[in-house]
């Protein structure tokens, strides 16, 4: 593949190194994907009309025809998950501060405080991720 023979061609000019990190194959990776992309571009530059891009880029065009609905489907299990979690973190902090208060244990004012403050950050994070999820 174009990414293999990147790889090696990487390895040949640095000597030094046998093996690649995640962030040099990501560098070759993003490489191979602009050059390919550009060509891509290119040759749809050609097969459409002119008047086309005017109103959107080769580049933007290739990349849209390039995505799989897999790139496009909000994944909603991901975030009824992450919402269900925050229930029941919710849940769990009503039910240490109504236990601290029926065992008498004084927490004074700076534990309310911060059980006000992660029931406000809890609640805060819920509402972004359902309104992500629209």
């Amino acid at each position: 593949t174009s990414y293999e023979l990147a790889k090696q061609k990487y390895k040949e000019e640095h000597v030094d190194i046998t093996s690649l990190d995640n962030a040099q194959k990501s560098l070759i990776y993003r490489e191979i994907f602009i050059n390919r992309l550009d060509t891509l571009s290119e040759e749809l530059a050609k097969a459409f009309p002119q008047t086309m891009w005017q109103d959107i880029t080769y580049r933007l065009h290739t990349i849209f025809w390039l995505l799989s609905v897999n790139d496009l489907i909000v994944p909603e299990a991901a975030y009824e998950r992450n919402i269900e979690k925050i229930h029941k973190e919710l849940k769990e902090l009503h039910q240490v501060s109504s236990d601290s208060g029926l065992l008498g244990i004084r927490g004074g004012a700076a534990t309310l405080r911060r059980t006000a403050k992660e029931e406000e950050r809890l609640k805060s994070l819920e509402l972004k991720l359902n309104e992500e999820k629209k």
